[in-house]
C-alpha cells in the first residue's frame, strides 16, 4: 500500500514544534524543508516565534487540535454504516501456489544477495591514541577524535548518506539537497544537507553532545527532535533533548584546531581539557590553586612550554616528584 505524505502546513509545523508528531509527520517536514530555502527560513521564523510564545502556544496548538478531533468525530457518528459484501476467493489451482512459491524464493534470494552486498561495503574508520582525518565518498570531511570509529559506505546509494559514528568527530558535510547526510548513534539520529557540526558520544553512551558550527542540522532520539543552527548546541540523554542556544565549551574543537583559549576559567577547569586534550597528567600540588584564574591562549604549544607558561602567568613553581610534574604556589580565594 502506498505510504500518505502528511500534508506540511502551520499546524503540522506547530504539531513538530510541540514534539508530538509522528515519526512519519516528521520526516514529511523534514522533506519539506529541504525543498527550498523559501521553506527553511519560514520554518525558523515559525520556530523563533513558537520558541517565545513557550507554553502558551504549546497549549493554544493543542486546544485546535482536539476541537478538530471533536468536530471530526461527530461527524462520523453521523454518518451510516456501509458495510460491503465481499466474494469468495477462488481456490488457487497448484500451478499457480507453485509459481508464487517460486517468485517468493526469487525475492528472498534477490534481497539477501543485495542486503548482503550492501553490508559488505560499509567500511570502518577507527582511531586509537591519536585524531585522524577522512574524506568521504561525497566529498564531505570528517575529522575523528581518538578512540572513536566510523562506520560508512564505500559509495552512498539510496536516498541519504548515512554514516555510523562511535565516539566523538567533527564533520564538514558537502552540500547535496537531494541526498541529506544522516550520523546515526546509538541512541541519536542527525540529519543536514550542508554544514559543519561536532557530534560527541559519552563513553558509556548515556549522553551525546552535538554542537553546530556552520549551517542547521536535525537532532533525532526516538520519541523527541529539534532543529539547531550554527551557534547552537543540545545534549541528548536517553530520549530527552535539551537545546542550548550557546556553545558552552568554547574548546570544543581543540582536539581538531589544537587551538585552547581560556578567558578567566580556573585553574581546575584549564588543566582538565589540557589533560584531556594531550593525555597528559598535570597536577597541582597545592589543591587552593584550582580556583585561581587564568587567561592565555595555546596554539598547538608542547605539553613543555604549556606548564611553563601557565607557572610564569600564575606565578607558580613546577616541582617534579618522582615522574609527575605538579604546579605549587599559593591559593586563590
Amino acid at each position: 500500500m502506498e505510504k500518505h505524505t502528511p500534508i506540511v502546513n502551520d499546524d503540522l509545523i506547530a504539531k513538530f514544534l510541540a514534539r508530538e508528531a509522528t515519526e512519519t509527520e516528521s520526516e514529511a517536514v523534514n522533506d519539506w524543508l529541504l525543498d527550498s530555502d523559501e521553506n527553511e527560513k519560514y520554518f525558523f521564523e515559525v520556530q523563533k516565534v513558537w520558541e517565545k510564545a513557550g507554553k502558551q502556544a504549546a497549549n493554544k496548538s493543542k486546544t485546535f487540535r482536539k476541537v478538530d478531533t471533536d468536530a471530526a468525530w461527530q461527524k462520523l457518528r453521523g454518518k451510516e454504516a456501509k458495510v460491503v459484501q465481499m466474494k469468495p476467493k477462488r481456490t488457487a489451482v497448484p500451478f499457480m501456489r507453485i509459481a508464487a512459491a517460486i517468485a517468493f524464493l526469487l525475492v528472498v534470494g534477490f534481497a539477501w544477495y543485495f542486503l548482503s552486498d550492501k553490508e559488505a561495503q560499509q567500511l570502518a574508520f577507527a582511531t586509537t591514541e591519536k585524531a585522524d582525518s577522512l574524506l568521504l565518498a561525497d566529498g564531505s570531511q570528517v575529522f575523528v577524535n581518538r578512540q572513536s570509529k566510523i562506520t560508512y559506505p564505500e559509495t552512498f546509494s539510496g536516498k541519504k548518506r548515512v554514516v555510523k559514528l562511535e565516539g566523538e568527530a567533527f564533520f564538514q558535510v558537502k552540500s547535496n539537497k537531494e541526498k541529506p547526510f544522516v550520523v546515526e548513534t546509538q541512541s541519536v539520529e542527525i540529519q543536514v544537507v550542508g554544514t559543519a557540526f561536532n557530534v560527541k558520544v559519552a563513553p558509556n553512551k548515556s549522553r551525546t553532545e552535538v554542537i553546530v558550527q556552520e549551517g542547521k542540522v536535525l537532532v533525532r532520539s526516538a520519541k523527541d527532535s529539534i532543529y539547531l543552527t550554527a551557534g547552537e548546541q543540545a545534549a541528548i540523554e536517553g530520549d530527552k533533548i535539551t537545546k542550548q542556544e550557546n556553545i558552552a565549551d568554547k574548546n570544543f574543537l581543540a582536539y581538531k584546531t589544537r587551538l585552547l583559549v581560556f578567558e578567566k576559567t580556573t585553574l581546575n577547569e584549564a588543566i582538565a581539557k589540557i589533560n584531556a586534550l594531550y593525555m597528559s597528567e598535570i597536577k597541582l600540588k597545592n589543591p587552593a590553586l584550582g580556583n585561581c584564574p587564568i587567561t592565555v591562549t595555546f596554539d598547538n604549544e608542547s605539553i613543555g612550554s604549556i606548564i611553563e607558561i601557565i607557572a610564569n602567568t600564575l606565578g607558580l613553581t613546577i616541582v617534579k616528584e618522582n615522574d609527575e610534574l605538579l604546579l605549587d604556589g599559593k591559593g586563590c580565594e
